[in-house]
């Protein structure tokens, strides 16, 4: 049992890696934002939880200095956390904490 706990967590961070490597690279684009809900919904799908979406979109947040690509960041965000339009909650079914 716990070989498979730990498979499991090691390819939730291997995961988690190759998300953020393709959320830097959607971020390259001019008109980011509807992919970069496309990418919250899939994590979703595969079984994230919203908190570790969040902490994913908000570490590279913090790493992030180009203005163009803090704006997408920012509203996905926001989004995630309900500082919105109440139909624009991304995964509204479940809690998170900001950080």
């Amino acid at each position: 049992m716990f070989y498979n706990d730990l498979y499991i967590v090691i390819f939730k961070i291997m995961s988690t890696n190759q998300y953020k490597s393709k959320i830097k690279k959607v971020l390259q684009e001019k008109n980011s934002a509807h992919t970069l809900e496309s990418i919250v919904l899939e994590m979703s799908e595969k079984g994230f939880q919203k908190q570790i979406i969040y902490d994913l979109f908000h570490e590279i947040y913090r790493e992030e200095n180009d203005d163009s690509k803090i704006d997408p960041l920012l509203d996905i965000l926001d989004r995630l956390v309900g500082w919105c339009h109440k139909q624009a909650i991304l995964l509204p079914d479940e809690e998170v904490k900001q950080g």
